[in-house]
């Protein structure tokens, strides 16, 4: 096709809409670079910056966007162009001063692994949003004198579910629990389990730290109105007693019977009956066979 293509004038409108067709069709990046170098140099930029990003030259495509001032469109190219192009990208749009370009240098730094000028940025003009989604992303292996520097920053400007977040990242869940206790921070299934995950096994707690903290998250999420999660908590505690409390609170009918016929306590099955008591039973056979069954 190369030859039918260059033989014709590449300058005019109908061949190169043919060219691109071909590019379109045959899916050969060569190609796709060979035309997009056809229309650079005939300065028809945004067709060139789609040609270069179908051959897969980035880099191309980020230099440009840049020389056109498309600063708002150069980030998802840089994201995918080489390290060096994405550092180079990241400086130039931190000059600008403007919001969501220094967001966008942050992101460009943090993908190119320089962690370290994204955060500074993020303390500098406190971009809390790309701040983040960097801390969703450190893991146990991160420098503790990292992890405190975001942590501080957080906690100073009363970010406390990223504070918590961090906490449990750097494996200090009595820290993490004194947090969303005192900043009331909201307990989600997700930070419980991982809460959870944490604590030291049954056998291997000599200071009762596991018990305390699933206690602890229980009754958080007992103020938060999240019975369910609650009762998981309490149950994993051995708090059978509190894991009902917290159940029967969720009025969640169906459970409440599972729950019951599972753990086998006497206490229960009466305290199961009661509450059915309260439902019309008179017109649910199931129910009154369910309220007989646990009384006896």
């Amino acid at each position: 096709w190369s030859s039918d293509v260059c033989s014709s004038d590449l300058s005019s409108d109908l061949a190169l809409e043919a060219a691109e067709e071909l590019v379109e069709t045959s899916g050969n990046l060569a190609a796709a670079l060979f035309l997009a170098r056809q229309f650079e140099a005939l300065e028809r930029p945004r067709d060139a910056m789609r040609l270069y990003t179908k051959a897969n030259r980035y880099n191309h495509a980020v230099r440009i966007a840049r020389q056109n001032g498309d600063d708002k469109d150069v980030l998802p190219l840089a994201l995918q162009a080489p390290r060096r192009t994405m550092l180079e990208t990241a400086a130039h749009l931190e000059k600008s001063g403007d919001m969501k370009l220094l967001e966008a240098a942050v992101t460009l730094y943090h993908k190119a692994g320089d962690s370290s000028r994204a955060l500074q940025l993020c303390f500098e003009h406190r971009l809390f949003e790309p701040l983040r989604d960097i801390a969703d992303n450190l893991g146990s292996d991160t420098d503790p004198a990292l992890l405190s520097k975001v942590g501080d920053f957080f906690m100073s400007n009363s970010q406390f579910d990223k504070a918590v977040h961090l906490f449990i990242t750097s494996k200090q869940p009595e820290q993490a629990m004194d947090l969303c206790e005192k900043h009331r921070v909201k307990m989600t299934e997700s930070m419980a389990e991982r809460l959870t995950e944490l604590l030291p096994e049954k056998e291997a707690d000599t200071r009762g730290v596991r018990v305390d903290v699933l206690r602890r998250i229980a009754e958080l999420c007992v103020a938060q109105q999240d019975y369910h999660l609650a009762t998981k908590k309490y149950t994993q505690a051995g708090m059978k007693e509190k894991a009902m409390d917290a159940l029967l609170k969720s009025g969640d009918t169906e459970k409440i019977i599972y729950f019951a016929t599972v753990l086998r306590s006497k206490d229960i099955w009466i305290r199961a009956a009661n509450y059915l008591q309260t439902h019309n039973w008179h017109a649910d056979p199931e129910l009154m066979k369910k309220i007989i069954e646990f009384y006896t």
